[in-house]
């Protein structure tokens, strides 16, 4: 088995003052295959690179010294399951210093500065939450105490959702005003409504697209739609 999908413990090694972060990689996909070693190194090297990386400790080292100065290395190898008991007794024995967390995967016991409390607060003021968001916040609670109220919740919900939806309707002005909205927008057609005649007229005496096409700068397909009405349905030619 390839490194890629090995599983168990970490660390990312500061090359010049032995300082180090400990992690797992302990992740599964959907179709049952583990993330492993590499899945892992890759997204942290890609967080660091960006500037990104969660431990503020080891994003700030990581600018000081450089790329070079650090190193992968799988500490040990276990299955999925157990990556984050042993991850924990490396932090215990070892006490990395770049680990913001003191419990493996947990925020448990992580001290916040107040600059961070400060941007955490002004990130969520003035957010407007929906009634449909809340609804959801609600049944995630109550349904894990009670997995069956949740189930019933959760219809009761979708309902909701279905109902909101088919009751959204539009009047027929309106249709006709997004329609012709549509049209006179430039990423949507050139094509004017005269120009549109005209190109049926051609249509309909067997002329060429390709030909109207160079004619009137426009995509084929925008061509094609016109001939088979997906689009200026309700534009007809004197003769029709």
């Amino acid at each position: 088995m390839s490194c890629k999908y090995k599983t168990g413990v970490y660390q990312i090694k500061n090359l010049v003052n032995d300082k180090v972060y400990i992690g797992s990689a302990s992740r599964v996909t959907k179709h049952g295959c583990s993330y492993g070693f590499t899945g892992r190194f890759s997204k942290h090297l890609s967080m660091l690179k960006n500037n990104k990386h969660h431990s503020k400790y080891l994003q700030n080292a990581w600018n000081k010294y450089g790329e070079k100065n650090f190193k992968f290395e799988i500490l040990a190898e276990c299955p999925s399951e157990y990556c984050l008991k042993l991850e924990q007794w490396f932090i215990d024995n070892l006490n990395p210093e770049y680990n913001m967390n003191p419990n493996a995967s947990s925020c448990l016991g992580r001290k916040l500065t107040k600059e961070h409390k400060v941007k955490i607060g002004l990130g969520n003021k003035g957010k407007f939450v929906s009634q449909n968001t809340k609804d959801k916040i609600s049944f995630s609670n109550r349904a894990e105490n009670n997995p069956d109220r949740g189930k019933a919740i959760s219809k009761a919900l979708l309902g909701k959702t279905k109902q909101r939806r088919c009751g959204i309707k539009m009047s027929e002005q309106g249709k006709f005003n997004n329609r012709d909205k549509r049209r006179t927008h430039k990423s949507i057609t050139r094509l004017s409504l005269d120009d549109v005649r005209e190109i049926k007229f051609r249509l309909k005496n067997k002329e060429k697209a390709t030909i109207i096409v160079s004619d009137y700068k426009c995509s084929y397909s925008s061509i094609m739609d016109i001939k088979h009405d997906r689009s200026f349905k309700d534009i007809k030619i004197k003769n029709e």
